[in-house]
């Protein structure tokens, strides 16, 4: 039948690139602590780092019917190897977009302070266990180990070092109401 064997295409597909992320995880964790993880850092917006990894990501997204909403976006250059931070976008969009239930939001806001701007992902998802909040960015850790799914538990770590690595910090929080927050903040470019 010609949809079964569509079906099984999209299938293999999809697998293939879940396998090609874990094998560049591994590849950039290994990077990352052998001392051989370089970033080139230039001037750009949040915006340009923020809508590129919504693109990527806007497919799966979709399959849940999640909202995607930058709510707040300052127009203040900051510092940023851009493939590195739409790869820490990627990371932390793709966990919202695993945690938040069908139908949910995922707002993001990127805000100007004194000397950094700061990028806030906030999904509708049942939010972090208050136990795992200080683990998440823990190498090879996974907040929710009854999930039988693909992930090497790197994603957030590798952001993690890449923020550093930018000269920022990154953490996490729930929100009051509903959620979890995950927050960075880079150097800005017009200090």
């Amino acid at each position: 039948q010609p949809t079964d064997t569509i079906s099984a295409l999209k299938k293999i597909t999809t697998e293939a690139e879940t396998l090609k992320e874990m094998a560049q995880e591994l590849l950039d964790i290994s990077l990352i602590e052998s001392g051989r993880f370089a970033i080139k850092l230039d001037p750009t917006t949040a915006s340009a780092l923020i809508i590129p990894a919504i693109e990527r990501l806007q497919p799966q997204a979709d399959q849940k019917s999640l909202r995607f909403s930058v709510t707040e976006c300052t127009d203040v250059p900051v510092w940023a190897d851009a493939d590195q931070l739409e790869r820490v976008l990627g990371n932390i969009f793709h966990n919202a977009i695993k945690f938040t239930p069908q139908d949910g939001s995922v707002i993001i806001r990127a805000i100007a302070e004194d000397e950094y701007v700061r990028i806030e992902t906030q999904d509708s998802g049942p939010g972090i266990h208050p136990d795992d909040l200080l683990r998440i960015f823990e190498r090879f850790f996974r907040a929710d180990r009854t999930r039988k799914g693909a992930g090497t538990g790197l994603g957030l770590a590798i952001a993690n070092h890449v923020v550093q690595a930018h000269g920022g910090v990154i953490w996490a929080e729930n929100a009051p109401d509903t959620g979890a927050s995950i927050s960075f903040t880079l150097l800005r470019a017009d200090r």
